[in-house]
């Protein structure tokens, strides 16, 4: 058996409470009650050399409370007598009695044979043999079951020294400065807040943050801000994380599109498209950029957009999107053939 886990036995009530659905989806009513005793019993055993010595009534109530986890219904007294004897015989735990005679007591010490629990619920113990040896060697506990089968080796690295091995720890930056108190209800950082976390990329990362607050950050936008993180070593939030990860992939779902459309309206390669619909465009709008209605813009793939002042947002629009919208209304649309 793993040196880690018996050295941290609490992982094991983990493990069992971690795969309490998988328990209850693959094994039968019967296993499932002995796996929801076992971690009941395993829920006492914290500490190495420790053994569960509670009464049968705690271990009663709080097997009926972890019950509904592995879909079995709750249980009398006299059933879970039968139950701790069914698990003795099986091997899965020892008993042993101690006399006080001084207090009128006698004394149960359970003790669980982890060998023989393992032979019979693999991904639990599994489970928690990886975070014994996650939690020895320091690095991040496991969270899912996509490798509970291949438990870590112990680490014979002293705590003090860095290894490329062992994952470095993340920072996560919190405001504390006066001026967030003061305005505690705008829900946006401080000018210092970012002067102390940020340093030369304060005003960079202020005004990404603000752009994303107000949903108008690019996807440029979004990786020069994921970098800044990254470069400090402050971690995002997830849910952050997942709304800048969107705007990247939506610009890049929106540049396949004009791709399509332009290929569809102009034929030839991609790059002759693209050509083709930047002369379309200059052509197209010239005048009015030169009566000051607007301007040309031009993004990173080279492709030309027209922005036009009178409109509200100040949105540029491509050749091929400025076709689509002076067709829009007329009885040959072709705005759907150009998104197929």
């Amino acid at each position: 058996m793993n040196v880690n886990l018996e050295l941290n036995p609490r992982y094991i009530q983990a493990g069992f409470k971690t795969q309490a659905k998988n328990i209850s989806q693959t094994r039968n009513k019967g296993e499932c009650k002995l796996a929801c005793l076992l971690e009941v019993i395993a829920a006492h055993i914290i500490k190495h050399g420790n053994d569960c010595f509670a009464s049968t009534t705690r271990l009663l109530n709080m097997y009926n409370n972890a019950a509904s986890r592995y879909g079995v219904k709750p249980i009398k007294e006299r059933a879970m007598f039968n139950l701790l004897n069914t698990v003795e015989s099986k091997g899965f735990i020892s008993r042993t009695h101690a006399r006080n005679d001084a207090a009128w007591q006698t004394k149960r010490h359970i003790q669980i044979n982890l060998t023989t629990v393992q032979d019979a619920f693999s991904g639990a113990i599994n489970w928690a043999i990886k975070a014994a040896n996650a939690y020895v060697n320091r690095q991040k506990m496991q969270s899912s079951r996509s490798d509970v089968e291949n438990p870590l080796n112990p680490s014979n690295t002293k705590g003090s020294e860095e290894t490329a091995t062992n994952k470095k720890c993340s920072r996560r930056s919190k405001d504390l400065s006066k001026e967030s108190k003061l305005n505690k209800y705008n829900g946006f950082p401080s000018d210092s807040f970012f002067m102390k976390f940020f340093g030369a990329f304060a005003n960079d990362a202020k005004s990404l943050q603000l752009a994303a607050k107000e949903g108008r950050i690019t996807a440029s936008g979004a990786r020069k801000l994921i970098g800044i993180h990254a470069k400090l070593g402050f971690e995002l939030a997830k849910p952050f994380k997942r709304y800048l990860d969107h705007v990247i992939a939506k610009e890049h779902t929106y540049h396949q599109k004009l791709t399509r459309g332009e290929q569809q309206l102009y034929g030839g390669t991609p790059q002759q498209a693209l050509q083709a619909a930047n002369e379309d465009c200059l052509a197209h709008c010239q005048k009015w950029v030169d009566d000051g209605l607007g301007e040309f813009r031009r993004d990173l793939n080279g492709r030309i957009y027209y922005r036009d002042f009178m409109t509200p947002k100040l949105e540029a629009r491509t050749a091929w999107e400025l076709l689509v919208e002076q067709y829009i209304k007329s009885p040959d649309n072709i705005l759907s053939q150009f998104e197929a």
